[in-house]
């Protein structure tokens, strides 16, 4: 569907629950589409359907406690340690954080003085180096909002969503594209 349609289905879809319409928007625009849009051929062909069927549920991990509206802020870190990232660090406020299967997790690859310019988008699928816990929100409860935890998660250079130090890019486009959506 185009945006326009996407934003008519959510629209109406929220008439009946503001929950569900936001995780349609996540679902559908944060991940599925930044999947899509920058995913290597494995990650178009793998989880694009998937996620787009809902045989997986996707979640967009960019906020985080020191600086929820200052992306270019953001403290978690992914180190190179040999041919591998680890993965190391908070997220607040995440949507579908509960229950999400894979996760595009965005981190900094570079010093903090580098702000936007060293930050890096990872697909990072749920497993024990994944710590979950709710956030009781006061509106819109059935979205599983989580706080999450990352402790030395191992992902590899195919897992890196776009190319090293240009997720800041990935966000934004995907949260311009998503508040259409919710605006609508």
């Amino acid at each position: 569907m185009d945006v326009l349609g996407t934003a008519l289905s959510i629209e109406v879809i929220s008439r009946y629950s503001g929950s569900m319409g936001i995780l349609t928007e996540v679902q559908g625009f944060l991940v599925t589409d930044a999947f899509y849009t920058y995913g290597n051929k494995q990650m178009r062909e793998e989880l694009v359907p998937k996620l787009a069927r809902g045989e997986l549920i996707g979640s967009f991990a960019l906020s985080e406690p020191c600086c929820g509206s200052d992306a270019a802020a953001i403290e978690t870190r992914a180190e190179r340690r040999g041919g591998e990232w680890v993965i190391n660090g908070k997220k607040m406020w995440i949507t579908q954080g509960l229950y999400a299967d894979v996760y595009i997790v965005f981190t900094r690859t570079g010093p903090k003085e580098a702000r936007h310019r060293a930050i890096t988008a990872f697909l990072v699928r749920r497993n024990k180096c994944i710590e979950a816990s709710p956030i009781n929100v006061m509106g819109i409860r059935g979205t599983g909002t989580s706080e999450l935890t990352f402790n030395d998660c191992v992902v590899s250079d195919d897992d890196v969503v776009g190319k090293v130090n240009e997720g800041f890019k990935i966000a934004m486009e995907a949260l311009n594209l998503g508040r259409i959506a919710v605006a609508r």
